[in-house]
């Protein structure tokens, strides 16, 4: 077998260093998050499979097998639960997403998790405190300022994205800097989480209730059911989300098969409203779950 250089080539080198400098960078930001709250990691990679039932029959109709990257845990009796997926590009949770059925993969993934806790922890009570994406990426910053505020500001870049309970207890355990308090800040850098001066949480803050995080993570469930349902029957009709920046024919591999085309009678796209306010989204949310009982 012939030997492979994989170091001599000035490109490959030129690779391998930036893949080093990626893990350091990333280490050092995880490290920074876990120190800023209560939470500690718990279990990585993590196996996780479940069988999704038709509501009626209560006959199996699809089998989910996948893996959680991170599971964190905070308390002891009443124990928080984060879960954290790791991406090679920005993503956030959109709620909007959620209810058209567009991210499910979070939700789907914290009712698993819970349940699965649950027999490791029968002791304890278990509630959703986050569900949040970060970006495996080393980002640079072109900054003059000195190194403590450099690091602040990589640390924002670096923040994780999702939805958090709006708990204050869930709060402080993904965030203990965040406050009222002398030393506290009014943002945190590395969730999406931030105050007024009264205290109040702002309107950047991406969080619910824990009842209404039990809401869209049933929801979740629900519509993998769905899906599951219609790829039973054969429902694959050819319309395409949009929603907002979101147009599923952009970066699409099939386009060339499907031809797709609006100009062309028979062709049309799902072209969704973006809803802004979160209370509208989960009373959305029950509301169709109730019509399906």
């Amino acid at each position: 077998m012939a030997k492979v250089n994989t170091l001599e080539d000035s490109t490959q080198r030129y690779i391998v260093e930036s893949m080093k400098d990626t893990l350091r960078y990333t280490v050092e930001v995880i490290t920074t998050q876990i120190k800023r709250g209560e939470f500690e990691p718990a279990f990585f990679e993590e196996p996780i499979q479940t069988s999704i039932t038709d509501d009626v029959s209560g006959e199996t109709i699809a089998r989910l097998k996948g893996k959680v990257d991170r599971i964190d845990i905070a308390g002891d009796e009443d124990k928080a639960v984060r879960i954290i997926d790791y991406k090679s590009s920005g993503h956030k949770l959109d709620l909007n997403e959620c209810y058209y059925g567009l991210s499910m993969q979070l939700p789907i993934y914290m009712g698993v998790v819970l349940e699965k806790l649950k027999e490791r922890y029968p002791d304890s009570k278990l509630h959703s405190s986050a569900m949040l994406y970060y970006e495996m990426a080393n980002k640079y910053l072109e900054s003059s300022k000195n190194a403590s505020t450099r690091e602040e500001d990589r640390l924002k870049l670096s923040k994780m994205e999702g939805l958090l309970s709006s708990d204050k207890d869930d709060l402080y355990a993904n965030d203990s800097t965040v406050g009222t308090l002398e030393g506290q800040t009014d943002k945190s850098s590395i969730v999406p989480y931030a105050i007024k001066k009264d205290g109040d949480l702002a309107k950047t803050t991406n969080a619910v209730s824990r009842e209404d995080m039990e809401t869209v993570i049933k929801y979740g469930a629900y519509t993998a059911q769905q899906a599951a349902k219609d790829i039973i029957a054969g429902k694959f009709d050819c319309t395409p989300a949009r929603l907002g920046s979101i147009d599923a024919c952009r970066f699409c591999r099939y386009r060339s098969v499907c031809h797709f085309n609006e100009n062309e009678q028979g062709y049309e796209a799902r072209t969704f409203a973006k809803l802004e306010d979160r209370d509208e989204v989960i009373r959305l949310m029950k509301q169709k779950m109730e019509e399906d009982l």
